[in-house]
């Protein structure tokens, strides 16, 4: 596919240039995956680092560092269709900056804080082409199309909207025990038993459109292809259900939760519950202790816990020590009684860990900041002075 730019007419009736969609992500066979855009904006006057922000992934807003190029800064990824915020940052100002060089705006949901306005950003849609059987995707060595569970294999094959059926053929022809609707396109999903399949098995697919059909195999979509083949000890996934699937689980914001020993509580305290402010209730371990059996007769099976380390924060994120209890949470031992009663009622107790960044406070940053490039933690973190 050849270099396509995505143009917006605003009413001047000039034509401004928004992003560039290069093409397509290339599998074996010569078979075409996510669209592949581009993203420029002018480099930031005094930025050491500029960032592309956006909506790209489940973690909202998720970033990706930009390279530099003369003046330009520049970054790329792979997208399937939608719609999708994006916007600038930089090192030295953490602003939103829109892309001037698209007119075109959206506003999406703040899904941290409901309450508060939706988030701004410049629009970027991605659409599949209008040839229905140009967007046509599966890729065997990829999960999301092809995974094992239990006795079963599960295939996906996704497409544009305008697929109206799809079937594989395996053997024999299997029609999708679901179709999930998204925005701009449809994703067929067939599952088969174990027995079903050879140790090593070959497939295709059928896909029509306004009563055309064509098949979709190893090279793509066309008239006879050559299937698709598997060995079923290559298919990612699992054969026997681990602990964690299935599972009921009750998260604990636990400064927020339940106040079990006032004696570890914060100098401060907040008192209104809605909205929730900035600042500490004085929820601890033993107040989680306290609840074990409410939650119990609920079905909990597991407790998911925030953060527990000591921190600067109520939220806790922002480590110091990943190896003790915050003091206003409790202490080691309180933290061992909490594991011992668990045990005792067969639930389990997963505790989250942050180690994407630490906080202000923590050793290593302290002796990277101290000794600079000296220091063997300098390289893991990113100083914009």
């Amino acid at each position: 596919m050849t270099a396509k730019e995505a143009f917006f007419k605003p009413s001047t009736g000039v034509e401004v240039v928004l992003y560039k969609i290069t093409g397509r992500r290339l599998l074996d066979g010569g078979r075409l995956k996510e669209f592949h855009v581009v993203f420029e904006t002018n480099w930031r006057a005094g930025a050491k680092r500029m960032y592309l922000v956006g909506n790209f992934t489940s973690w909202f807003p998720g970033f990706k560092r930009m390279s530099r190029r003369k003046d330009r800064a520049h970054a790329s990824l792979f997208l399937y269709p939608g719609l999708y915020a994006y916007w600038f940052t930089t090192d030295t100002d953490p602003q939103v900056i829109m892309d001037d060089e698209n007119p075109r705006v959206v506003e999406l949901p703040n899904i941290m804080h409901p309450e508060k306005p939706g988030i701004k950003g410049s629009l970027l849609e991605v659409r599949p082409p209008e040839d229905p059987f140009e967007y046509v995707i599966h890729d065997e060595r990829d999960p999301a199309y092809l995974h094992r569970f239990k006795e079963y294999i599960v295939f996906r094959l996704r497409t544009g909207k305008g697929v109206e059926q799809a079937e594989l053929v395996a053997g024999k022809a299997f029609q999708p025990v679901f179709t999930r609707e998204l925005p701009f396109e449809r994703v067929f999903e067939f599952i088969l038993t174990d027995r079903e399949l050879e140790d090593v098995f070959s497939y295709y697919f059928n896909v029509c459109s306004r009563g055309e059909c064509y098949n979709y195999g190893f090279q793509g979509v066309g008239g006879r292809v050559q299937p698709i083949v598997v060995s079923k000890k290559e298919v990612k996934g699992v054969e026997k259900p681990r602990w964690y699937m299935g599972t009921i689980y009750y998260q604990i914001f636990v400064d927020s939760f339940y106040n079990g020993d006032p004696s570890n509580d914060p100098p401060l305290k907040i008192t209104s519950v809605s909205p929730r402010e900035h600042g500490y209730y004085g929820g601890d371990l033993k107040g989680v202790l306290l609840k074990l059996d409410h939650m119990a007769k609920l079905g909990v099976e597991a407790i998911y816990l925030t953060p527990i380390y000591p921190s600067g924060t109520y939220h806790r994120y922002d480590v110091s020590d990943y190896l003790s209890v915050d003091k206003h949470l409790g202490t080691l031992d309180d933290f061992s009684t909490l594991v011992d009663a668990f045990e005792k009622k067969g639930m389990r107790l997963v505790l989250d860990i942050t180690l994407h960044h630490t906080g202000a406070c923590h050793p290593f940053f302290i002796e990277a900041l101290e000794k600079k490039s000296s220091s063997k933690y300098w390289s893991w973190f990113n100083f914009t002075g």
